[in-house]
This record gives C-alpha cells, structure tokens and sequence, in this order.
C-alpha cells in the first residue's frame, strides 16, 4: 500500500485473469472502496 493524500494505492496479484480481478473489485466497491484493474 502506498498512500499518497487522500488516497491509498494497493497492489495485489497476481490474480489469475482480467475476470478475477473484476470480481476483486466488485467486492471492494461493494465494501466501499474504489477499485480499477491495471495490466503490468
């Protein structure tokens, strides 16, 4: 995690595919948080 402001940034992975990580971040934005899923 790395915060910078207002905002934390955290790497997680590897996750197996893009779907995965979709499914990663719908259960974070339904926690409330924000979440977007970027390639390396």
């Amino acid at each position: 995690m790395v915060r910078a402001g207002a905002v934390t940034r955290l790497q997680a992975g590897p996750v197996a595919s893009r779907e995965a990580a979709e499914r990663l971040c719908v259960a974070a934005k339904a926690a409330g948080s924000a979440c977007f899923p970027v390639a390396p």
